[in-house]
């Protein structure tokens, strides 16, 4: 669900809440009391993906900083036209297709997240930032497992609030044997952070 819906959602929904309460002839602290906490938080739920989470990111990539990351030894330069479409879109319905039912994301740390966690951090990406854009500056195919791909690539964000972000990251990609779907993201290491 795209952000703009998810606030047309529950701005009608705080909007029933007053009308009903209005209609049953509520006092209006009791309108007071059920509609504003309501309100209070949507908006600041709202306030924080816009103006925080690009803190956050910032932060949690500048806790895994390794300028000396590489591709793995005996990587040749490969090109793929799948990982350049997956990595360049934030928009859920385009990155969809590219990606198994069985997709999964592996942060930094290790940890595993499935599919629905990775459309809610693409929704994340384009709340937090009003510019954002994902290239892949070298990609490696690994030299031991023909489906896995190694990416160097660069995210670039301008955040409603703070400073512009500029990290490099390595990225290793699995695919299907058949090529035509992702089934494994992995950010392997933080390069850089400004």
């Amino acid at each position: 669900m795209s952000n703009k819906v998810a606030l047309l959602i529950g701005g009608a929904v705080g909007v029933v809440f007053g009308v009903v309460l209005i209609t049953l002839d509520a006092p209006p602290i009791a309108i007071a009391l059920v509609t504003v906490p309501f309100l209070a938080w949507f908006v600041g739920c709202k306030l924080y993906l816009r103006h925080a989470a690009a803190h956050a990111v910032r932060k949690a990539l500048l806790r895994h900083v390794d300028p000396t990351a590489t591709a793995p030894a005996g990587a040749q330069p490969a090109d793929n036209q799948l990982i350049r479409r997956l990595n360049a879109t934030f928009d859920w319905e385009v990155a969809r297709p590219l990606i198994t039912s069985d997709f999964t994301m592996v942060d930094v740390r290790g940890r595993r997240f499935n599919q629905s966690i990775y459309k809610r951090s693409l929704a994340v990406y384009e709340s937090a930032f009003s510019q954002i854009e994902n290239q892949i500056e070298e990609l490696y195919a690994d030299p031991h497992e023909p489906d896995v791909f190694h990416a160097r690539e660069r995210l670039v964000g301008r955040p409603h609030r703070g400073p512009d972000l500029d990290a490099t990251t390595w990225s290793r990609y699995v695919l299907t044997p058949d090529g035509q779907q992702v089934r494994q993201v992995e950010c392997t290491a933080v390069v850089s952070v400004a």
